[in-house]
Formats: structure tokens, sequence, C-alpha cells
């Protein structure tokens, strides 16, 4: 049997690996948007340009790379739901 101090502790630890977990995720996302984007732009650029259609793919990646970013970064729970939320 573990004690309530153990059992925080232990959701701490369970909480803060999440946290890096989606911190990687983001980072890979974002260089391989960054790099397939730019692959994208040169395929446009070496067959002779004209229409932009590199902006389609970059546009609807980059509304799913903002969702990861707001995933990763913007819903972070406060000290107070975090605690509430051990309560249940």
């Amino acid at each position: 049997m573990t004690d309530p101090f153990h059992q925080a502790a232990r959701a701490e630890r369970r909480r803060a690996q999440q946290r890096r977990n989606m911190q990687t995720g983001l980072r890979i996302h974002a260089a391989v948007f960054v790099f397939i984007q730019l692959m994208l732009v040169a395929v446009w650029a070496l067959s002779g340009g004209g229409d932009p259609w590199f902006l389609f793919p970059l546009l609807g990646w980059g509304a799913g790379l903002a969702a990861h970013v707001y995933a990763a970064r913007g819903s972070r729970p406060s000290a107070d739901e975090d605690a509430a939320a051990d309560l249940l």
C-alpha cells in the first residue's frame, strides 16, 4: 500500500512524462512540417512556378499543426484543476 504522498508524487511524475511526450511529439511534427513544406515549394519553383498550389497543403497541414500546438501548450490545466481532478 502506498500513502497519499507517494500517490501524489507518482501522479505528478506521470503528468510530467506526458508533458515531455507531448512536447517531443510537437517538435517532431513541426520539423516534418517545415521540411515537407520546403520540399513542396522547391518542387513548385523547379516546375516553373505558376499558380502557388503549395499553399493548399501548407494551410491544411498548418491548421493541424496549430491544433497540435494548442493541445501541447494552450490547454494546460491550472494547479487548482489538477488538485480537483486528483480528488475525483
